[in-house]
């Protein structure tokens, strides 16, 4: 558990970081003609043995550098960034972390939770979602205070924060969708399925992981077509400004598709 929460915290903070940079970078339109058959995916990383790195960055470059200043052991399970750049750390202590210079050091933002936080998401008003002990939480202060919203008694994975007040929920029973920052919630798709994670791509496609493979809607999670069914323990997606989507998976490091999936 330890290597996958570590490779995780890795792989999330290189891509947060990449996909910050070029947030509304747009895709090449013409990939949705893909033919579905002749979908690729490459191994681009393999894990290696556990590290007690903590957090690394490699800034677009092949050598990775640890940025654990003020972490002080600290094991991330996700990781997040704001509008501002600034990025939030939650951790297996139930301690929020959040870093002012792209992760050159560290600074406690919220310790009051009793459980590791789960999962991290921020909207586009800066306002922080997270999970801890199964409930979901919000803050609107930075992260300073949270209080409980929705989905009260569903195993939630994933947050995932798109435009405005809609946000979709990756649960042990489906993808849940709200229009209102979390206030209320419905059943979007997957009813009854092990949605593990999920993610919005800057062309606003949906991608969601489960125990079948790996699928997509591009209408806000009405209807989705497959992508893949060879990848199936996906634990997270990023994005490329040049439209490259990254997957890293519990047991066989992190895969590449430069195909749009």
């Amino acid at each position: 558990m330890r290597t996958i929460s570590c490779m995780f915290c890795i792989f999330v903070f290189f891509t947060q970081l990449f996909f910050a940079q070029d947030r509304l970078a747009k895709f090449d339109e013409n990939r949705r003609a893909r033919d579905s058959q002749n979908i690729e995916w490459m191994q681009v990383k393999s894990y290696d043995p556990p590290t007690d790195a903590g957090v690394l960055s490699n800034a677009g470059s092949a050598q990775w550098e640890e940025k654990n200043n003020g972490l002080y052991g600290a094991e991330g399970f996700s990781i997040a960034v704001n509008s501002q750049g600034h990025l939030f750390l939650g951790t297996d202590s139930g301690v929020l972390y959040r870093s002012q210079n792209t992760g050159d050091s560290w600074e406690v933002a919220n310790d009051s939770f009793l459980f590791r936080i789960e999962t991290l998401a921020i909207d586009l008003n800066d306002n922080i979602y997270l999970v801890n002990g199964g409930a979901l939480q919000r803050s609107t202060d930075g992260g300073a205070s949270f209080t409980e919203v929705g989905l009260f008694g569903l195993p939630v994975y994933e947050i995932v924060a798109e435009t405005g007040q809609i946000l979709y929920a990756a649960t042990g029973d489906g993808v849940y969708k709200s229009t209102d920052g979390g206030a209320t919630w419905s059943i979007q798709s997957f009813a009854g399925s092990d949605v593990r994670t999920m993610a919005v791509s800057p062309i606003s496609a949906l991608l969601a992981a489960t125990n079948t493979g790996i699928y997509e809607s591009m209408d806000g999670g009405a209807t989705w077509s497959q992508l893949t069914d060879s990848l199936l323990d996906v634990t997270a997606f990023a994005f490329s400004s040049s439209g490259h989507i990254f997957v890293s998976t519990a047991s066989n490091g992190v895969y590449r598709s430069t195909d749009g999936g």
